[in-house]
């Protein structure tokens, strides 16, 4: 295929990320004109390149660019978010009066903030619900959680959004000993 003639479109803001910018690459052949689409993408420190071609005669231009732009993006960002790759775990004993303290786990993506809930769960554990007010990483047990295990959800935050993680449960929590006579 010969080419008979070439031509750079002006750069043009794609308005997708924290800054981006496409250009229109035109290119004459005997059958006609081939257009191709240069785009880069800043997400935070990361830069993403996006390249389409259109076949002969297809009449791509800038706003083709912010499409795949738009999806490139989204697709970009759900890959960095926080990911758990082991899940936070429960340490301490479980007693009414001890005090219980959840790991962050282990997560991909670079997390800069964790969040705690922690929740009461049934016996088996499952049925869970948030312990109002328990957002710390450390929770006391109280005689409410008798006859309950508990769980701590983990949430981590970076640039990109957010991920969670729950903990497995505890053991159930035993009704509270009579003192010896």
């Amino acid at each position: 295929m010969k080419v008979t003639y070439t031509k750079v479109g002006r750069p043009q803001g794609l308005g997708v990320g924290d800054n981006s910018v496409g250009v229109v690459v035109h290119i004459g052949t005997r059958v006609g004109e081939i257009r191709l689409i240069f785009g880069i993408i800043r997400l935070g420190s990361l830069d993403s390149i996006i390249d389409f071609a259109g076949l002969p005669k297809a009449q791509l231009g800038i706003a083709h660019a912010k499409q795949l732009a738009r999806i490139s993006v989204r697709h970009i960002r759900a890959a960095l978010v926080p990911q758990s790759t082991a899940a936070p775990t429960i340490s301490g004993t479980v007693l009414v009066g001890q005090t219980l303290t959840v790991s962050t786990g282990t997560w991909l993506n670079f997390p800069v903030t964790y969040t705690y809930q922690w929740e009461r769960c049934d016996a088996a554990g499952a049925n869970c619900a948030a312990i109002p007010g328990a957002t710390a990483q450390s929770y006391a047990i109280t005689a409410g959680d008798v006859g309950f295990t508990l769980a701590a959800v983990v949430g981590a935050t970076n640039v990109y959004g957010s991920g969670s993680a729950t903990s497995p449960p505890t053991t159930v929590v035993p009704p509270e000993s009579p003192p010896p006579t």
